[in-house]
């Protein structure tokens, strides 16, 4: 069998390669990000075509742009808040077990 050490990284991820879903949730928040981007530029340079009073499309496309920062944000701390979750989420399993067993 193995000892109490080896069992205790269990929860650890080994560095590498990032996992297939991870790659897959950053680039699905890029694309939204770079989408949100287009459609609010799109929605000001156009809004005369559309028949959109230009104060309106302006608040719109802010809208996008921020929508679009958000995500870029969000993409930039990825990993930060995933180590921060995997914490989080130790911490919160050690406490529960602590609770059980005193």
């Amino acid at each position: 069998m193995t000892n109490d050490a080896s069992n205790s990284n269990l929860g650890a991820r080994e560095p590498g390669p990032p996992a297939p879903t991870n790659r897959k949730a950053k680039l699905a928040i890029a694309v939204m990000a770079l989408i949100s981007l287009l459609i609010g530029f799109v929605l000001y340079v156009f809004a005369d075509a559309f028949g959109i009073e230009r104060r309106v499309a302006t608040l719109i496309a802010i809208a996008f742009l921020v929508a679009g920062l958000a995500d870029y944000l969000l993409l930039a701390n990825w990993d930060r808040i995933g180590r921060l979750a995997r914490s989080s989420s130790r911490n919160s399993s050690r406490n529960t077990s602590h609770d059980r067993d005193g």
